[in-house]
């Protein structure tokens, strides 16, 4: 197995006003994805091994996912791991069977040559839940049939699945964000052959990091077996230094607004558009589009769910907020030949305050495992909304209103070039739930043919709180006869009017 070049995860330092914010932790986790039992890949690891505290002995091992059948209605699919001599042990294959069922994963058999052991576990024990919770335990137990070297045995064998957290890790493969899962399994049989009855004991603490769409990138395994009056205590390791699946994951880069996004990345930047920062929930929205390339010399085929090769599936996104993103635009093919792309859109529409988050999800088709996931996040807000009003009457100014006596946007007939003018006091109203911002500079501006003639002798407050007022004050001063027009603009916070402008007049006499 040729291993695949270093991957590293996407770091990038958020803006300075998400620094406070804490890492936040999806809720729930698909089992499938992160353990997958899908057929024709191939792990490989870098392994230890220390028996009873003695030499810590290195060396490797490749894990095969080889075949699959039936254990009554169940798909199962048997993984075999070979490792190399470790030290005093010799090299060692052991087979297990696993199988994914509408309750989770579990575990129907093991088969190891190292002390001739052959034990199934009937309809098999369930090891993991359909769906992972980070901090819930899961126990289960069932019993246990087969042979130990030359003994038959039989008794129960329980497991306790514990989920964690969501940790960096850096493994010979590269750096990944990884699910810890702590998995205890005890086994009491009783071994009978000719001389008679022995019992047996073995207690395994396991802790594994499941990379999601990969499987596991890190196991930490001890291992208390106790027969009759012996006993011996294991300690082994592993660390994932290449797979198939990380192969063809290789073959595509996903980039936002130019930049790479990093397989399983979990921290969401303005820089790749993958943090689609604060929208008002009641009137806007955001769109981000990403390009998935094919950088390798092979084509590429993504994958679509069923059989309907449909490319608008092809994208999903989960999470605790996923209702707030939706696929606006959906690749078009689902074949990527070499050096080609395919582009697909997010919208973000927040449905409530805070922080919302979710998952942007799709595979390559023959390889489930090849799964490529980043987080996106954006954060709904409140903004303010802009009413204009001459001061002292009620009816609001209008989005691009000519001028006009009754708004209270004509300045009247002013002597030209004299020492006369005329001015207007106009009051700003937000009335959003949120603040209001004027964002320009100046604050109100004034554009067109005779700008010249307008003056903005009192600038409005920056900012306003829900319902809050501030003035301004604008003067006329023709310097010719006849019309004189002008357009006043704002530019504001409000989603419903970014730009608030209208057109004022006079003339000039």
């Amino acid at each position: 197995m040729i291993a695949p070049p270093q991957r590293r995860r996407a770091i990038v330092d958020p803006p300075a006003c998400e620094g406070l914010e804490p890492r936040r932790l999806l809720a729930t986790f698909s089992t499938s994805s992160f353990f997958s039992t899908n057929v024709g890949y191939d792990w490989g690891y870098q392994t230890s091994q220390q028996i009873g505290g003695g030499a810590i002995a290195t060396g490797t091992s490749v894990v095969q996912s080889l075949d699959a059948g039936l254990i009554g209605p169940v798909n199962v699919t048997r993984f075999r791991e070979v490792r190399t001599a470790l030290g005093p042990t010799p090299g060692t294959t052991l087979d297990e069977v696993w199988g994914g069922t509408p309750a989770g994963i579990r575990l129907f058999s093991r088969t190891s040559s190292l002390d001739e052991s052959a034990l199934r576990y009937g309809a098999g024990l369930p090891v993991m839940p359909l769906q992972l919770e980070t901090g819930r335990t899961y126990a289960a137990s069932k019993f246990v049939q087969g042979t130990v070297g030359d003994s038959t045995a039989s008794g129960t064998i329980s497991s306790e699945t514990t989920v964690g957290a969501i940790e960096s890790i850096t493994v010979p493969a590269g750096t990944f964000d990884a699910l810890r899962v702590s998995v205890t399994l005890l086994t009491n049989a009783t071994l009978t052959n000719g001389l008679g009855d022995r019992q047996m004991t073995v207690n395994e603490s396991i802790t594994l990091w499941l990379i999601d769409g990969v499987r596991v990138g890190r196991e930490e395994r001890t291992t208390q077996t106790t027969i009759g009056s012996s006993s011996q205590s294991v300690v082994s390791s592993r660390v994932l230094s290449g797979s198939t699946v990380l192969q063809q994951l290789d073959s595509i880069q996903v980039s936002g607004r130019g930049v790479p996004i990093a397989v399983a990345d979990d921290a969401p930047s303005t820089v790749d558009g993958t943090n689609f920062t604060g929208i008002d929930i009641d009137a806007q929205t955001k769109t981000r589009v990403f390009v998935i390339r094919n950088v390798s010399t092979q084509p590429v085929t993504l994958a679509t769910p069923g059989l309907s090769g449909d490319p608008s599936q092809i994208i999903s996104i989960s999470g605790t907020d996923a209702d707030d993103f939706q696929v606006l635009r959906a690749p078009t093919s689902t074949f990527i030949a070499p050096g080609q792309t395919q582009r697909f859109s997010v919208r973000f529409n927040p449905s409530a305050l805070g922080f919302r988050h979710g998952v942007v999800r799709f595979s390559l088709a023959g390889n489930p495992n090849a799964l490529f996931s980043f987080a996106i996040r954006g954060t709904g807000v409140n903004l303010g909304r802009i009413d204009i009003t001459r001061n002292g009457t009620v009816n609001g100014i209008p989005q691009a209103a000519d001028t006009s006596v009754q708004l209270g946007t004509f300045f009247g007939n002013i002597r030209a070039e004299g020492d006369r003018s005329s001015q207007r006091t106009y009051r700003i109203t937000n009335f959003g739930l949120g603040s209001l911002r004027m964002l320009g500079t100046p604050r109100v501006a004034i554009s067109g043919p005779h700008a010249a003639d307008f003056v903005v002798t009192a600038q409005p407050l920056e900012t306003l709180a829900s319902d809050a007022v501030t003035l301004f004050v604008v003067r006329f001063n023709p310097s010719a006869l006849g019309t004189r027009t002008a357009t006043l603009s704002i530019l504001t916070n409000d989603p419903t009017r970014p730009i608030a402008m209208f057109g004022i007049g006079g003339v000039g006499v």
